[in-house]
């Protein structure tokens, strides 16, 4: 699948069941990750503006909206 980031409008390539913030890295895109990934800090939430999220905890409720 594609994966397009805004504001930069750059357009990545992703595999089904691979992690956003590991897709972002790999492709040398920087975003503020303070707990290294593991979900818990919110700071690398992003906007779904089209597609669907297979995944998803209740955990993640309470940094999201």
């Amino acid at each position: 699948m594609k994966v397009l980031f805004n504001p930069i409008n750059r357009e990545v390539d992703a595999e089904t069941g691979e992690v956003l913030l590991d897709v972002m890295r790999n492709a040398g895109i920087r975003i503020e990750s303070l707990c290294g990934g593991q979900g818990i800090c919110g700071k690398c939430k992003v906007i779904l503006e089209r597609g669907n999220v297979d995944k998803f905890s209740n955990f993640h409720e309470k940094m999201l909206s």
